[in-house]
């Protein structure tokens, strides 16, 4: 009786898991915004990462403008490659699933992470499970995502295995922000624009306008 009793307790233990497992899922923090406005993506913002077989280091920005223009500025080892301008827009492919896209954006994470350095058909899923198909050549597109009881928003990079995903993160940074003095590179805000901003032992070295 009391194996019956000890076996029927862990059952009902494991059941228990199970179901707050799946509550988590449902209502933590790996679902985007519900409620997500294009207003609350206007602004700047950046992402760093490392290219993986020359070991570069980037510093990608992305300014979001009131009139769906983007500009995006790729600076590799304290210089400028790439500065691109295009339109965005959002798409809600389901409630707890917003994807970012940039029209004409340069995929250059995919090139750097994958190797990719041509034109090819990138096939992902969100962390809602929700599927996104955009070719390199016409847009890059972004995945939206906040985290639960919070008010920051991020835009993600989602590469790779869609089960296991390398996950390149933008914050934002828009004027009047802090910038972080461990940063190399930084965003600096004043008046009607933003600048990239190299910080170097002999001084800084300020670059064309990010916004």
């Amino acid at each position: 009786m009391r194996k019956q009793g000890g076996r029927l307790l862990l059952l009902c233990g494991f059941c228990l898991i199970c179901l707050i497992c799946a509550l988590w899922w449902e209502l933590g923090d790996v679902f985007p915004p519900i409620n997500v406005q294009p207003s609350s993506l206007m602004g700047y913002w950046q992402a760093e990462y490392v290219c993986s077989a020359e070991k570069a280091r980037i510093v990608e920005v992305l300014a979001l403008q009131d009139n769906y223009i983007y500009k995006q500025t790729i600076v590799k080892e304290e210089e400028i490659i790439y500065q691109i301008q295009g339109r965005w827009r959002i798409e809600r492919v389901a409630p707890r699933s917003v994807w970012l896209h940039l029209e004409g954006g340069r995929y250059y994470v995919g090139e750097c992470l994958e190797s990719i350095n041509s034109c090819r058909l990138v096939d992902t899923m969100d962390w809602s499970w929700h599927r996104v198909t955009f070719d390199t050549c016409r847009e890059t597109v972004l995945s939206i995502w906040q985290p639960a009881f919070s008010r920051d928003v991020f835009l993600e990079y989602l590469l790779g295995d869609p089960d296991s995903p390398i996950v390149v993160r933008f914050a934002r940074r828009d004027k009047g922000s802090n910038p972080s003095p461990a940063r190399s590179v930084i965003m600096t805000c004043a008046g009607n624009g933003c600048w990239l901003r190299i910080r170097r032992i002999e001084g800084d070295v300020v670059f064309s306008p990010a916004g």
